[in-house]
């Protein structure tokens, strides 16, 4: 097994397995190759989908803050209710 994979169980109908089996036999691959290559491309293609200059936009045309400065304050916060 790969470095950082992970192996699971998926439950699915016998009819979706046999033609998952059937194509990934004419390819050539494993079931499990067939998937994984299939998914990877799905997220790429929605990835490349996404208008990435639209949310630098929103983000340039809100308030500027420090996140991590927010976190800390939010964080101490809630410990001193605590103390």
């Amino acid at each position: 097994m790969q470095t950082g994979m992970i192996r699971t169980t998926v439950t699915m109908p016998a009819w979706l397995h046999k033609k998952l089996k059937l194509k990934a036999t004419k390819q050539n691959k494993s079931v499990s190759r067939l998937i994984l290559e299939s998914r990877i491309e799905n997220f790429k293609l929605k990835s490349d989908k996404i208008n990435w200059k639209f949310f630098d936009k929103v983000a340039k045309s809100g308030p500027q803050f420090d996140t991590a400065e927010v976190v800390r304050k939010e964080r101490d916060g809630r410990t001193k209710k605590y103390e």
